[in-house]
């Protein structure tokens, strides 16, 4: 390719991209929400003295997000890596939670 090639499709590429960051912006927000949400599931678990790992409920969202990914003509093998990785992130953060509420608890400073 040329330069002159090069540049017809980076000005053709360019707002395709600018969509996809946008996007991917929006994932990032989303995912901030979702451990807000995680956050508050390990207080309650800390709480409760629940384990941190749930493994009937990770399977539930397992098969509920492959369906949703095949519905939506997405790799189910794909979403589901993403999701192992959101998950091995939600379940450090739970255990750290756990732990902070537990030594505060025993602490007394709650």
């Amino acid at each position: 390719m040329t330069t002159q090639s090069n540049h017809g499709l980076d000005v053709e590429l360019k707002p395709l991209r600018d969509a996809i960051d946008v996007l991917d912006d929006r994932i990032i927000a989303l995912l901030a929400e979702r451990f807000v949400h995680v956050r508050e599931v390990a207080k309650v678990k800390a709480r409760l003295r629940a384990p941190v790992l749930a493994d009937a409920r990770f399977q539930q969202i397992k098969a509920r997000l492959r369906a949703a990914a095949t519905s939506h003509g997405i790799d189910a093998g794909m979403v589901e890596a993403i999701y192992q990785a959101i998950h091995v992130g939600a379940c450090q953060l739970e255990q750290e939670v756990v732990a902070a509420q537990r030594v505060d608890i025993s602490g007394g400073t709650q």
